[in-house]
């Protein structure tokens, strides 16, 4: 008899911390052998009883997904004021702080746990030990303030794509991550349950906890480092932003139009700045919490510290431009890649997973091992190859992996299921105000108007009052509404997923009844404090 622990996770409030609630849980694992006696049914129905009063008990004493959905949809709600007064930038540098300060524990915390697994068992316990672990070094902690003000500090005094929104973005890519985690975790609960209900039927039943890991999150649930790479994507990804489109940037041919191509001008900058300040000398320490020390590691061991940083760097990449939501080509682009995830069918049920990056080797997978999906996130070798495929391609991304399929192949499948989602989980955030309660729509529609109307009195972009209305309609109804299907169609949030077209439903009703007078209060509001621009 073994016992496993099932956390039972929840965000408390604004805080969007995850409360980890443990409950033990006793769970026969039965393994047969020639000296092994099977159970009889009746204790096997006992073991089931127990489960189920266990879960039904845990289960009915606090709801998780309701505390998650509530969280997500008052974020930062206790915020808003009369005036839409921006946040001390004390506060918010804190508030982003503590949620990056979490990840990066989680962070360390893995990573030592699979460094010590891919050493040697000969090798000594001093090396694999790392003394960031259980907290951040006072000097690394100092480095992530430091870190964190200073890009708090880069962010322009516009009314909308400020430090503030920078903020709200990283608690909602949080609140997401969350919600995935509890989504995995009663999931664990529910396939433990039917594992022993299984076992009744067949004699004996047993199911690793790796085994069961994951299944139908793609390996993201279990990946600090790409909680980490998506919440620290959010805290830069609109850095230095001017205030004006991308379009405004090329059609005043401004500098940074020409360093980037005319293509995702103010992301690529962004990304640049905020990769740029975390690879200065000061932040040392900071970086080794984040990606580890390779260099002390044998190779095997380094393998996972190097993997790790590629990880981060293309989650970063990956995120930050997908932000760009003006590009047409990009959008075009991530939609293909959509399809090929998760509605891209094979005929017949056929598996076509030999046909995933043929060209990469199969890795050999240990007897009796099952695969892990968080390994779907750690294909190094795809990473190099999977910008050159087309997504024009045959590929055909069923979750089954039949008997044929290799580890690696199967990986490949995963990696393009999971890198989907991660783009749609940045999306999200970045216009999560769309999908959350009226108020927290309100203050962003409103700052946005605010925005734009500068950017209009200063000639450098069109005047949008006479179409916020119909145009906030349209934005619900072609980009809103289609992300909000396909978050619940990726399933990672399990029935959390319902949420973000609800309260977008919601928004849009209410908007209906009330858009056309919010504007003319809004447009009221913004010519008080900004004026029209008419000399007289």
């Amino acid at each position: 008899m073994t016992k496993s622990q099932y956390h039972q996770k929840s965000i408390a409030g604004e805080s969007n911390y995850i409360k980890d609630r443990a409950v033990d849980i006793e769970r026969k694992e039965l393994v047969v052998t020639t000296e092994a006696v099977i159970p009889s049914k009746q204790q096997l129905f006992s073991m089931s009883d127990e489960l189920d009063t266990q879960i039904t008990s845990d289960v009915s004493s606090s709801n998780p997904s309701i505390n998650v959905m509530d969280a997500w949809s008052r974020l930062n709600e206790a915020d808003i004021d009369e005036e839409l007064s921006v946040m001390p930038m004390k506060d918010l540098v804190e508030r982003n702080v503590n949620i990056l300060e979490k990840h990066i524990l989680q962070v360390m915390i893995t990573r030592d746990k699979e460094i010590s697994e891919a050493l040697p068992i000969d090798y000594g316990p001093s090396a694999v030990t790392d003394k960031y672990t259980t907290e951040l070094d006072t000097l690394a902690k100092q480095e992530l303030v430091d870190y964190v003000s200073t890009i708090g500090s880069m962010y322009k005094m516009v009314l909308y794509h400020n430090f503030e929104h920078a903020s709200h973005v990283l608690g909602s890519a949080d609140a997401l991550i969350s919600m995935i985690k509890v989504e995995s975790e009663q999931q664990d609960l529910r396939s433990s349950f039917s594992t022993i209900s299984s076992s009744i039927s067949d004699g004996i039943g047993y199911v690793s906890d790796e085994a069961r890991k994951n299944v139908g999150n793609f390996g993201i649930s279990s990946c600090p480092m790409t909680h980490l790479a998506l919440v620290f994507s959010a805290l830069i990804h609109d850095v230095e932003h001017q205030g004006v489109s991308n379009k405004q940037l090329v059609d005043e041919n401004n500098p940074l139009a020409i360093k980037y191509d005319r293509k995702s001008v103010a992301e690529y900058n962004s990304l640049d700045v905020g990769r740029m300040l975390l690879e200065q000398e000061k932040y040392s320490n900071l970086r080794r919490c984040m990606f580890g020390d390779a260099s002390c590691l044998p190779p095997q061991a380094a393998k996972v510290v190097n993997s790790n940083v590629t990880l981060f760097q293309d989650i970063l990449l990956a995120t930050i431009q997908a932000t760009d939501i003006s590009s047409k080509d990009r959008l075009e682009r991530i939609s293909e890649k959509w399809i090929e995830a998760f509605e891209k069918k094979k005929p017949n049920g056929q598996c076509s997973c030999g046909s995933v990056a043929p060209s990469v080797p199969s890795a050999p997978v240990a007897k009796g091992k099952r695969p892990s999906r968080r390994s779907s996130l750690h294909t190094p070798a795809y990473f190099q190859q999977r910008e050159a495929r087309s997504m024009s391609s045959n590929d055909v991304l069923s979750m089954g992996k039949c008997e044929f399929c290799s580890e690696q192949d199967y990986s490949q499948l995963d990696y393009l299921k999971a890198s989907t989602v991660l783009e749609q989980m940045i999306q999200t955030a970045d216009v999560a105000h769309t999908m959350q309660s009226w108020e927290v729509f309100m203050k962003w529609n409103t700052k946005l108007y605010d925005e734009l109307w500068a950017a209009k009195l200063k000639g450098r972009g069109p005047d949008v009052s006479a179409n916020w209305f119909n145009g906030q309609m349209g934005f619900f109804d072609h980009y809103i509404l289609p992300l909000a299907k396909r978050l619940e169609q990726s399933g990672v949030f399990g029935k959390s997923g319902e949420i973000f077209a609800r309260n977008l439903e919601k928004n849009r009703t209410r908007w209906l009844e009330e858009g056309e007078a919010r504007c003319k209060d809004m447009h009221i509001r913004v010519l008080k404090r900004q004026g029209d621009g008419v000399k007289r």
